[in-house]
């Protein structure tokens, strides 16, 4: 089963957020939280994150919060996830293949090495604005 985790989903509301809003303003934590109805302590470790993976750019100051360090149209699903959860793993043989001793021989290694490939493609096909715009507020 695949499911995304509470700082995934989070994540993606925070980041639906600031894709409403102006390109070039920052927003502060508090009111994303507040329109996100979500975790202030939990959200600032996610943006944190965020930064890091290059997705957001942070500012300090009286003025300062996070806004979108590139346009939603030029930021996919995949991104938002692999910067939350890490690299997407469907098996680890797929991953690298000195893990399984049967990579060589195993016929499930290249369906494994399909839905992966395929999941990732569906991922970055899907992108933050039509997200955003598709979203219901």
């Amino acid at each position: 089963m695949f499911k995304i985790s509470r700082k995934t989903e989070y994540a993606i509301r925070g980041m639906i957020y600031l894709a409403k809003q102006p390109r070039d303003q920052f927003v502060m934590i508090k009111e994303i939280t507040k329109a996100t109805k979500t975790s202030p302590v939990f959200l600032v470790k996610i943006f944190q994150a965020l930064s890091n993976a290059n997705l957001v750019v942070s500012s300090r100051g009286s003025f300062g919060g996070f806004k979108l360090s590139r346009k939603p149209e030029h930021i996919t699903l995949r991104d938002i996830l692999e910067a939350t959860e890490g690299p997407l793993i469907m098996n680890l043989c797929v991953l690298d293949n000195r893990s399984c001793g049967f990579s060589n021989t195993c016929s499930a290694h290249s369906a494994w090495k399909r839905l992966r490939d395929s999941m990732n493609g569906m991922l970055e096909d899907v992108t933050l604005k039509e997200i955003a715009s598709d979203s219901r507020e």
